[in-house]
C-alpha cells in the first residue's frame, strides 16, 4: 500500500492510469473511495491520484483516526 510521510502524518494514496496527472481531493471526511466511479473512467485518459483526507480512512491525522 502506498503512503507518503508528510508533517508526521501517513497519507494513504493510490495512482490509477498513465499519462498527464490528475489529482482528485474528496471533500473532508472523506476518503478516495468517495472518486471511485471518476478514477475507473479517468485513468483511461490520464494519471489519477487520490488520498485520503487527513484522519479519514488510511490516513493519519487530526480526526477520528489519530493512531
Amino acid at each position: 500500500m502506498p503512503f507518503a510521510d508528510i508533517d508526521g502524518f501517513r497519507v494513504y494514496f493510490e495512482e490509477h492510469g498513465q499519462g498527464d496527472p490528475v489529482v482528485l481531493v474528496a471533500g473532508l471526511g472523506a476518503d478516495c473511495a468517495a472518486w471511485a466511479l471518476q478514477t475507473e473512467y479517468l485513468a483511461r485518459f490520464y494519471r489519477v491520484i487520490v488520498f485520503d483526507n487527513p484522519g479519514v480512512g488510511q490516513t493519519t491525522g487530526p480526526g477520528p483516526n489519530t493512531s
